[in-house]
């Protein structure tokens, strides 16, 4: 079972520094800390919390990123495609 961390000591298992650590807190990234005196302690529970919440938060970053890259992908394969002779734009009509 994890135990409570100061600060310091979840930066370190995290191998983050602490700018980056007071960087997500800014941004609200960071997991709750619990202020004893003057120092913050992060929880075993809040730990667990903001790595489900960090997870999702890439997941959906993740499919967002692939959703970009298929529509970039897509446009260029139009773009190659009307340029195409065989292209329907560069049809000669039918008299259908």
């Amino acid at each position: 079972m994890k135990q409570d961390e100061n600060i310091k000591q979840w930066c370190k298992r995290r191998g983050i520094s602490r700018y980056t650590f007071c960087e997500w807190v800014k941004r609200g990234r960071a997991p709750v800390v619990i202020r004893i005196g003057n120092t913050g302690h992060i929880t075993a529970r809040h730990d667990e919390e903001w790595e489900r919440r960090e997870a999702r938060r890439t997941k959906s970053e993740a499919a967002r990123l692939e959703a970009e890259r298929r529509s970039l992908t897509n446009a260029a394969s139009g773009r190659i495609a009307a340029k195409s002779p065989l292209h329907y734009s560069r049809r000669g009509k039918s008299g259908v």
